[in-house]
């Protein structure tokens, strides 16, 4: 895999002014990272139950499944006068991140 392209297939990171070396992103990063990765996937895997599976679900598919609700949330925030009523929306919105 080159260099550029082990680089921007992990979403989150940039390397800003290069903090991280090239070598480390493209090599060793990977290595890092995938029993971390394998061990959610297994996790997510063994649960039996579909209540179990949302339960149990990967970080990275968890918080790439709350794009339509973060978006939707955001709208109804923005229509919300009453003080009280935002902060409620507000602690609602970012729980499940």
């Amino acid at each position: 895999m080159s260099v550029d392209s082990a680089i921007q297939t992990f979403s989150g990171i940039a390397n800003e002014n290069e903090f991280y070396g090239h070598h480390y992103l493209a090599e060793v990063f990977q290595g890092d990272i995938k029993a971390l990765i394998d061990q959610w996937n297994a996790t997510e895997d063994a649960a039996a139950t579909p209540e179990g599976k949302a339960a149990a679900r990967a970080p990275h598919r968890r918080l790439g499944g709350l794009g339509g609700k973060w978006f939707s949330g955001v709208s109804a925030f923005a229509k919300l006068k009453d003080p009280a009523e935002r902060l409620r929306a507000h602690a609602a919105l970012h729980q499940p991140l």
